[in-house]
């Protein structure tokens, strides 16, 4: 299993923490730096709120959220990525969406084998 990380908001990580330390999700998660960085952050800062806010918040813990971005694989716009020995043909490569910082658009591709010969008698 992969994850593709597209937005650094919450509603693109909010559930991420708790995959991890309640589901036991340990894949490798592909996102570029900017989102990385700046969803470690959002993430830090949704839990701080939510600890304000409640005192019996029990879904993950700040731990949780750095163990979650430590499993992050993080690349460049344009670059491509093959998706390990499950997904070796499989290739994603992430491109700018335009509307935030790190925000973007995922190609998903297959390489194609083709064994052109000549079959003539």
């Amino acid at each position: 299993m992969q994850f593709l990380i597209s937005h650094s908001d919450i509603f693109h990580l909010g559930a991420l923490p708790f995959a991890v330390a309640k589901l036991g999700l340990s894949c490798p998660i592909y996102a570029t730096l900017p989102t990385w960085r700046m969803g470690q952050m959002y993430m830090y800062d949704a839990y701080q709120d939510l600890l304000a806010r409640t005192t019996d918040f029990v879904h993950f813990t700040i731990e949780d959220v750095d163990t979650t971005f430590d499993n992050f694989v993080t690349l460049k716009y344009s670059q491509d990525m093959s998706l390990g020995d499950r997904g070796k043909d499989i290739i994603v490569t992430p491109f700018a969406s335009g509307n935030m910082l790190g925000g973007t658009i995922w190609r998903i591709s297959k390489k194609l084998k083709y064994n052109i010969r000549n079959t003539r008698a």
